[in-house]
């Protein structure tokens, strides 16, 4: 009669284990990853000029770069006319992205760190690409010109950005 009620108690352990994890609160659960990756952008070029609400990025000496947020590892290259063409579908004209912009003034050398909010954008047949902007309170206003400038611009989510997304946000 012993061994029957060893195989029942192995059973009722075995059911035990399989069935307590699927009953846990949902509170406790962790997302163990994205299901959409979340993309940011970069763009430098060799100079860039600005007046008030619009900034020119001139000679991109390669295209518009994407890369991820981790634990997604991944990189993807865009024209600046491509970069143009999708911008929309990013969520950004509902909800413009913040970028850090940052740049040497051409006339002493000087490093130039400011942040804006870009609200449009379009992008020139010979590649270049004009931000319409808006400075955020407390930073520096952006110098009339600037040698080799780089934006990093906000994250959006997007499973192929290089495509066009209809499942950003």
């Amino acid at each position: 009669m012993k061994e029957p009620n060893r195989w029942c108690m192995i059973f009722a352990i075995l059911i035990l284990m399989v069935v307590t994890p699927g009953i846990t609160d949902a509170s406790d659960k962790t997302n163990t990853g994205p299901d959409i990756p979340e993309w940011f952008l970069t763009v430098q070029a060799e100079s860039a000029t600005a007046s008030k609400k619009t900034l020119q990025f001139n000679g991109l000496p390669h295209d518009v770069m994407f890369m991820t947020e981790s634990p997604v590892r991944d990189i993807k290259k865009v024209s600046s006319t491509r970069l143009a063409a999708l911008w929309d579908s990013f969520g950004f004209e509902t909800n413009p992205p913040n970028a850090s912009l940052i740049g040497l003034t051409p006339d002493d050398g000087k490093p130039y760190e400011g942040f804006i909010v870009i609200t449009g954008i379009s992008a020139e047949d010979d590649g270049s690409l004009i931000f319409e902007y808006e400075l955020i309170e407390g930073s520096d206003p952006v110098p009339v010109t600037l040698d080799n400038p780089g934006a990093f611009i906000d994250t959006f989510e997007c499973e192929c950005p290089t495509q066009g997304c209809e499942n950003c946000r």
